[in-house]
This record gives C-alpha cells, structure tokens and sequence, in this order.
C-alpha cells in the first residue's frame, strides 16, 4: 500500500476508534481527544496513538495488557512493568517457558490480579463483539500464528485494533473474524478494569459487558485460560 493511503487508512481507524468507543467520555474529554488525533502528523504518531509497542517476540500479551491499564484506565503500565511482574509471579521455569512460547491469558490474569485488577476471559459469538462496552484483548491467529492485541471496536464493517506489533489498523470484519474465532464458531476476549470501576455495565457474563436477551457468553476457567496465546507469533511475522 502506498504510504500515503497507509497513513489516511491509520487516520480513519484511529478517529472512528475515538469516535464510536468513546462515546461515553465528556463532551469535553471528546474535544480534548479529538483535538489530540488532529495534531498527529507523521505515520509514525498515528501508528502508534495510544498503543503500547511489543519490544520482544513473545511479549505481544504484555504489551496489549499495558495498552489497556495505561490508556484505557489511565494507570501508566509499560511492556517492562507487566514482564517484572510476571517475574515476580512465576518460577524460574515458567518463566523461560515463557521466554519461549509466549505467554498465556492465565498469565494475564494473574498479572493483572496482582496489580489491583479484575480480569477475566469470555467465550463468545461474533454478533456480540457490538455489546462490548469498551476495547478488551482479543487472542487472535493471523497467518496461522498466535497472537494477542486489543480490539477497540468494531465500526460498521470493520475492525479497529491497536496491535502491539503493528500500532493501529482497521481490517475488514470478515478478516478479523477468520482470525479471531475458533471451530466451534466463537472467539475469545479477555477483559481488564480496575477493582475501583463503577463504569462498567455488568451483563450475563460480567465486566463491561451489555445485558440483552440471549446475551451469554461463556467465561473461561483456569483450566481454558492456560492454552490460551501459546506459541505467541514472533513480531516480525506479523509485520507483512
């Protein structure tokens, strides 16, 4: 794609993200934020407009978790932050198990646990990534490999992610889905708020999930947590 239409489509993603996810800010917060994007000038700036950048190859999931404290609840988490804490957390095994094959939503959610946050992952159907009620990590399979990233939304026909490897893009719905759900037709997310939030809207399955009729997705235990992000895909692969 040619640079320039790359930078445009950066700019739409990142103004639709802005736009339809944060809907629920101040009218002055939305100001302030639109004002923000506007100001963004290089591909550089848009790329990464409020996403935290993997530094390792197996660290896509540290990098979505710090995505999420640190813009979403405004708790400045780094990529080195969450990777200390695991380390504190893990055995000296795990942990270069880990160095090796990525890291797990169980990971996750011990990490996030033990930074004061509630987290927990979900199961559900593609219809009800709309009821969402705020950007939540999703365990995706681009190109066949494992990887995580934040979905900030989905707008219309498209998907709005800050991918740790990649900064923000949009991909058409379909190619999302075709890496996002699972043979049984579903997908997984994996939502992270602080202990404190007053926010979220409590649904069938929990965290900042909508209720509605036939609204049920299916919260993972520790058991289905454990596989999940195995073999993280190495940045570089991702990148094409």
């Amino acid at each position: 794609m040619r640079p320039f239409l790359t930078h445009l489509v950066i700019a739409v993603a990142v103004v639709l993200w802005a736009s339809s996810v944060h809907a629920e800010r101040l009218p002055q917060e939305r100001e302030d934020l639109a004002r923000e994007i506007t100001e963004l000038s290089s591909f550089a700036e848009l790329r990464d407009f409020e996403v935290v950048r993997q530094s390792l190859d197996f660290s896509c999931g540290a990098a979505a978790l710090a995505t999420i404290m640190t813009y979403q609840w405004h708790d400045p988490v780094s990529e080195r932050d969450i990777l200390e804490t695991l380390s504190r957390i893990t055995s000296a095994e795990e942990l270069a198990q880990r160095r090796s094959s990525g890291f797990t939503l169980l990971d996750l959610q011990q990490v996030a646990r033990s930074r004061g946050y509630q987290a927990q992952g979900f199961r559900m159907k593609s219809p009800q990534l709309s009821k969402l009620k705020g950007p939540v990590i999703v365990f995706i399979e681009p190109y066949g490999y494992k990887h995580f990233a934040v979905l900030r939304g989905v707008v219309g026909e498209r998907a709005v992610l800050a991918d740790p490897s990649r900064g923000n893009i949009t991909v058409p719905l379909y190619r999302f889905l075709d890496w996002w759900e699972g043979d049984g037709g579903d997908g997984i997310i994996f939502a992270v708020e602080p202990l404190y939030a007053t926010t979220a809207t409590v649904g069938a399955g929990g965290m900042r999930l909508q209720p509605g009729e036939g609204y049920a997705p299916a919260l993972m235990d520790a058991r289905s947590l454990l596989p999940a992000g195995a073999l993280s895909a190495p940045a570089r692969m991702l990148t094409r």
